[in-house]
């Protein structure tokens, strides 16, 4: 995730910021890091459409929430069960 929002911050750093913001909010309320993180990855393709950026990088945010959610999806049967730990 920490390298996912080195990148995205580079290609536009409103989206990085949005991240950090949701992540930060999500987690001071929620306390869980996972769940914080897939919110936070969630909103890139939305500022990404929103900032003006199209075309194969807005795909390819599609994309990356995509894979980061199939490689969390351990993380995401917790979090509907209810087991997810806290921090």
């Amino acid at each position: 995730m920490a390298t996912s929002l080195g990148v995205i911050s580079f290609i536009s750093w409103p989206a990085g910021l949005v991240f950090v913001i949701i992540w930060i909010t999500l987690f001071l309320l929620r306390r869980i890091a996972g769940l914080s993180s897939l919110v936070g990855i969630s909103s890139i393709p939305i500022v990404f459409y929103f900032t003006g950026i199209r075309g194969i990088l807005l795909w390819a945010s599609i994309g990356l929430v995509g894979l980061i959610y199939f490689t969390h999806r351990g993380n995401i049967a917790r979090l509907i069960k209810g087991e997810e730990r806290k921090v």
